[in-house]
């Protein structure tokens, strides 16, 4: 596996330096968690925890970075969400997030970092299935440990964000169809499996 170490340092350099007491962690999941990271076809997925909401200029200093170590990213870059840690304890569905950036949103950063900044904050039906793989499969590449941050989250609403995703196939297949195969096959997975609370952790090379 080709880890990317210099990445998540960076990162966790970077984000600690600026959020300083306000970071509760950065979290690793994705393939990176899983085992079965690829730099040419992976990108890097980290959930951010904070204690208390961001400002604009914090929003800022941590797009900046993740623009400035854009070099040691995969391919893909990194996808990140920055979330309250009152909802990893208590658990809100859709969730909601202070940040969030992916390579989708590259071109929209680019054209107007304050409006970027100014519309970041919103709900996300996909973090359940994060929060869940983190549980599971996932990491602290800085701060409290996962046990202390992430609470389970309800069966009910794991299944509805997988089900949502797959849902967005259909838009998304001829586009990047590693993607969604992969995740199609773990969905079917986790369907089929005699043990409904076991994730699959070999399928991935997103």
């Amino acid at each position: 596996m080709n880890f990317p170490e210099k990445a998540v340092k960076a990162v966790v350099g970077d984000f600690s330096a600026t959020l300083k007491n306000n970071l509760t962690g950065v979290y690793v999941h994705g393939s990176a968690a899983f085992g079965c990271f690829n730099p040419l076809v992976s990108d890097l997925d980290i959930i951010v925890v904070v204690y208390e909401p961001l400002s604009k200029r914090i929003k800022l200093d941590l797009l900046k970075s993740l623009e400035r170590n854009r070099a040691l990213f995969p391919d893909k870059g990194v996808e990140m969400s920055v979330v309250l840690y009152r909802y990893c304890r208590n658990f809100v569905y859709p969730t909601p997030y202070e940040l969030h950036f992916s390579q989708a949103h590259e071109a929209e950063y680019f054209l107007s970092r304050d409006r970027y900044c100014d519309g970041s904050c919103g709900t996300d039906y996909d973090l359940a299935a994060h929060f869940t793989v983190i549980g599971r499969a996932g990491f602290a590449a800085c701060g409290k440990s996962v046990a202390e941050v992430f609470a389970a989250v309800p069966e009910e609403y794991f299944v509805d964000s997988i089900k949502r995703d797959v849902i967005s196939a259909d838009g998304g297949l001829n586009e990047n169809p590693v993607y969604y195969i992969l995740n199609l096959c773990r969905t079917l997975l986790f369907f089929h499996s005699a043990d409904t609370r076991s994730i699959p952790r070999k399928l991935s090379s997103e």
